[in-house]
């Protein structure tokens, strides 16, 4: 079986599209109702939060030497433990994988396909996921490059078209908001933007240089977080911090305050079409991490055989993950970030402990 490798420009573009995510549509609300209209500022703290938990993953890269991510668990915790991680890890990935489906239906079918059945968009979404999955990581890699300049300048077209629409009133008086709140939105949303990068342990091992995925990989996350940065100053310029905080979805809201000339108007399927992508990927990737490590797990030569069972699973547990919207707002606030702080900075950390003083034991030995 032919290894599988990508570049390390496509693993760039691949982090950038990942860190944005979900956060583009619906992060601005959660940090304005934390900072108001200081929730850019707590946009860039949670970039600035975010930066050193994807260092230490990028040293996870390091020093995994060519090994791919569960056979370094078994090889650090032993064959037990470092199976219970991976085992946790499948889980995790595809409950993540389940949520994001789950936010495109719930997306879809409250915003702009009404009267679709969510069961059809969770189907057909999940369709591509799993050709996605099928065609294997170098053909996603490679659909990131003919889709990030598309994302680039979309993003730029929509920030460029609400510029007459900026109040700076909006974002003033700057720095009311205390620092500890500031520090809570922000780690609101690293848990969303940094910490979940942790999907990218089952892609080190495909990156052609290893040696520069430090780099790669921290300034990918920065840029992407300038996209975020950027798109919750703009919702917080144009619809003001209290309307921001109302919407589910405030970017969407943003885009429908476009209009130049009278001519173009109503173009909130740009930001409709930036999350679809950023979100394609996102969930792509969290499959892929579940399917890479169930398949080590069973001892399998390839995932391949498990991409369309398990695309089933994934499309029926999309429909009941969040029973209703309520709970999903308690499950990201009171559930996700304490998990994410687990699994992506005492994860990282315990492993790389562990790594370190078996090989300081065998540099005494």
């Amino acid at each position: 079986m032919n290894k599988t490798v990508i570049s390390v420009s496509q693993f760039q573009l691949l982090v950038i599209l990942y860190t944005v995510g979900t956060t583009i549509l619906i992060i601005p609300a959660g940090l304005a109702a934390e900072a108001k209209q200081d929730a850019w500022l707590a946009a860039a703290a949670g970039v600035a939060v975010g930066l050193p938990v994807v260092w230490l993953h990028s040293l996870v890269g390091r020093r995994l030497q060519g090994r791919d991510f569960p056979s370094y668990c078994g090889d650090v915790l032993g064959r037990w433990a470092g199976a219970a991680v991976t085992a946790f890890l499948v889980l995790f990935f595809f409950l993540s994988s389940a949520t994001l489906l789950s936010y495109v239906g719930n997306f879809l079918t409250t915003q702009i396909l009404v009267e679709t059945p969510i069961e059809f968009i969770h189907l057909l979404f999940g369709a591509i996921v799993v050709m996605a999955m099928r065609l294997g990581l170098e053909t996603i890699a490679r659909t990131a490059e003919i889709f990030f300049p598309w994302f680039v300048g979309l993003f730029g077209a929509l920030v460029l078209l609400l510029l007459p629409q900026v109040e700076l009133d909006h974002v003033r008086p700057v720095f009311e908001t205390e620092v500890k709140a500031l520090l809570r939105a922000g780690l609101t949303l690293a848990a969303t933007s940094a910490m979940p990068l942790i999907s990218f342990f089952l892609v080190f091992s495909s990156v052609q240089r290893p040696e520069r995925i430090r780099g790669a990989m921290v300034s990918a996350n920065l840029a992407g977080g300038l996209f975020i940065i950027i798109i919750s100053f703009v919702s917080i310029a144009v619809l003001g911090a209290d309307l921001t905080e109302r919407l589910m979805y405030p970017s969407y809201a943003l885009a429908k305050k476009v209009s130049v000339g009278k001519f173009i108007q109503r173009v909130e399927i740009i930001i409709a079409a930036l999350w679809f992508i950023s979100i394609f990927f996102k969930l792509t990737l969290y499959f892929h991490g579940c399917l890479v490590s169930l398949a080590k797990l069973a001892k399998l030569d390839s995932y391949r055989p498990l991409t369309l069972p398990m695309g089933m699973l994934l499309v029926i547990y999309g429909q009941v993950v969040y029973p209703n919207v309520h709970y999903m707002l308690e499950w990201d606030k009171k559930v996700w970030v304490p998990m994410m702080i687990v699994l992506g900075i005492f994860l990282p950390l315990g492993l790389l402990a562990v790594d370190l003083l078996r090989s300081r034991r065998k540099g005494a030995g």
